[in-house]
């Protein structure tokens, strides 16, 4: 029960609040006061009900202004949770891209490894294949014979 009378109250504070903050409500007080101007004689109660205005109002906006207020500072603080969430993420992403920049770099030289050991078998097999036709025409062994 008490719960629900403070969501009311912190309700109807915010609004008041927020209402108080309109230029409509600003027009009505600039009329208000010119309401001296037009019933002179009204002035007293005039004044007693803007101060009985500025009585309740007060408080009110103060209450207002307080929600609104742990609302923001709820809203910061979960903003500044999510940015610290971005930032770790993004602090392990660069640290895979390291690692895979650090793979895809030995990849390169095993690459560069194994065209160069390709290479040299080419070159051997050439050397072979040439030592090889060598001894079988000395020999006189043919091709085709």
């Amino acid at each position: 029960m008490r719960h629900t009378l403070n969501r009311i109250n912190e309700w109807v504070a915010v609004h008041v609040t927020l209402l108080f903050g309109t230029m409509w409500t600003t027009y009505a007080f600039f009329l208000y006061g010119l309401l001296p101007l037009l019933f002179p004689g009204a002035e007293v109660t005039l004044l007693y009900w803007s101060n009985t205005v500025q009585l309740w109002s007060l408080p009110l906006l103060m209450v207002g202004t307080n929600v609104l207020s742990r609302a923001s500072e709820r809203q910061a603080r979960r903003q500044y949770e999510m940015v610290t969430q971005i930032t770790q993420l993004t602090e392990e992403l660069h640290t895979m891209m390291a690692a895979q920049r650090d793979m895809l770099t030995a990849l390169i030289h095993l690459n560069e490894a194994v065209q160069s050991t390709l290479q040299t078998v080419a070159a051997k097999t050439a050397e072979i294949d040439a030592e090889v036709d060598a001894l079988t025409d000395r020999e006189g062994i043919g091709h085709g014979t």
